[in-house]
């Protein structure tokens, strides 16, 4: 059987070879969504700039939470979980 150390080292291994490529796009791509929703008129084709700004920020508030959580969980296991506000 794994155990808790042995589980943690590994979400990190696949958190930082498919996670942090995966953040580091959505960041961009997010952060993109917010910043052409903010300073560009209404194109042809894309949604209206309140519907992007909603999706970007949706998007870098997601990516947050993601980090949060793997953070809570890599320093202090199922605790580290059960001590964050259930907003997370």
């Amino acid at each position: 059987m794994i155990d808790l150390v042995d589980q943690r080292r590994f979400y990190l291994a696949v958190a930082a070879l498919f996670g942090l490529p995966g953040l580091v796009l959505g960041v961009t791509g997010a952060g993109l969504g917010v910043w052409v929703g903010l300073t560009e008129p209404t194109h042809a084709g894309l949604p209206p700039p309140p519907v992007l700004v909603g999706w970007g920020l949706a998007g870098l508030l997601g990516l947050l939470a993601w980090v949060r959580l793997s953070a809570a969980w890599l320093l202090a296991g199922q605790e580290g979980l059960r001590w964050l506000h259930p907003v997370w």
